[in-house]
């Protein structure tokens, strides 16, 4: 993982990645907030996923591609109705690229044992470029929306020149679109670039079992897919470091926020019932076994060292802090401290 920039509180790396699509890693003062507090929701949430994806898309002008594509060109998004991302997109792409874009509106429905499929499309967009935001665990809506771009971008007659996608997402994830983006005709492909917010998460494997109840669209955190600025706030944060999940669903979090109060404490209730070991959950949700290991076999597991201003033993201090905690403290007694006074 190569570090491309840092201003302020952000920093930017290209993650070498096997398909045509660029893949960028980006993290910022809210992105990281977004993904280490996951009782924020509703409004709050809103708000933090545009400044996220405007600072992330401000951080990528940096560069030269972000430069050319937010420069240039009449740009378009891609709405995903009830997307957990894609309705911060629009207002960021006009902070960061300074103009209006046409808006384009997908909706897309999962049945159960047949997909993803499309229910509306309203598309609008020209030979510009093309954001596309949602949030990234198997791929499948993903692929389901540039497919219908594509089969669009056909009948139009006039295709984006570029499709910058902004995701927060796995790597599973980033694997499937990579492969729907190479089987795309190259005379007729744009070039792609993924921009993921501060990690490629895990999701769990399939056929694997774990003592609590979890979803295989999960994101879980290991210290393999993190910039080291989210790595550092994320074990900071002991408070959302045993989540199930590092973001959940995010179009209920947007706008049913009741609804993901009531998921987190019904997740954390099951925990308690089942009476799962706060060390097992942080096997599970948060990587903490990486920082079992000896200093030296931990930092080479990192895509990062030596890339960054982070400090590198300040981290795995952070990692050794977080796994005593979770093997010195009682599940009951973290849910009663931690959370809100009992309830997530």
């Amino acid at each position: 993982m190569r570090l491309i920039s840092t201003t302020g509180g952000s920093a930017l790396y290209e993650c070498p990645h096997d398909g045509p699509a660029r893949v960028l890693l980006c993290s910022t003062d809210p992105s990281r907030r977004l993904l280490t507090d996951p009782a924020v929701s509703g409004h709050r949430y809103r708000l933090l996923v545009r400044s996220a994806v405007a600072e992330a898309l401000t951080a990528w002008r940096g560069d030269a591609a972000g430069e050319r594509w937010l420069g240039s060109g009449q740009p378009s998004v891609v709405t995903i109705l009830r997307g957990g991302l894609s309705f911060g997109l629009e207002e960021a792409v006009v902070v960061a690229g300074g103009a209006d874009a046409d808006v384009s509106f997908v909706g897309t429905e999962r049945a159960v044992g047949e997909g993803v499929r499309t229910t509306y499309e309203r598309w609008e967009f020209g030979a510009g470029p093309a954001f596309v935001g949602d949030i990234l665990a198997t791929g499948g809506t993903l692929r389901a929306v540039l497919s219908r771009l594509r089969d669009a971008a056909t009948r139009r007659g006039v295709r984006p020149a570029a499709v910058v996608l902004v995701v927060i997402g796995s790597a599973a994830g980033v694997d499937a679109v990579q492969r729907f983006v190479a089987d795309w005709d190259a005379a007729d492909r744009p070039d792609v670039t993924m921009i993921a917010l501060e990690a490629l998460y895990d999701v769990p494997a399939s056929g694997t079992v774990a003592p609590f109840a979890r979803h295989p669209f999960d994101l879980l955190r290991t210290v393999v897919g993190s910039t080291p600025e989210y790595e550092s706030a994320r074990l900071s944060s002991v408070d959302s470091l045993f989540e199930r999940c590092a973001v959940y669903d995010g179009g209920v979090r947007a706008f049913t926020p009741s609804a993901h109060a009531d998921e987190r404490a019904g997740w954390w209730a099951g925990v308690l019932r089942r009476k799962v070991p706060l060390a097992v959950l942080g096997a599970h949700t948060a990587g903490l076994a990486d920082y079992r290991l000896a200093p030296e076999q931990w930092r080479r597991r990192l895509r990062w060292s030596g890339q960054s201003g982070v400090d590198l033993d300040l981290v795995y201090e952070l990692g050794r802090r977080a796994l005593r905690y979770a093997e010195t403290t009682a599940t009951a007694d973290h849910v009663h401290d931690r959370l809100a006074e009992g309830t997530p």
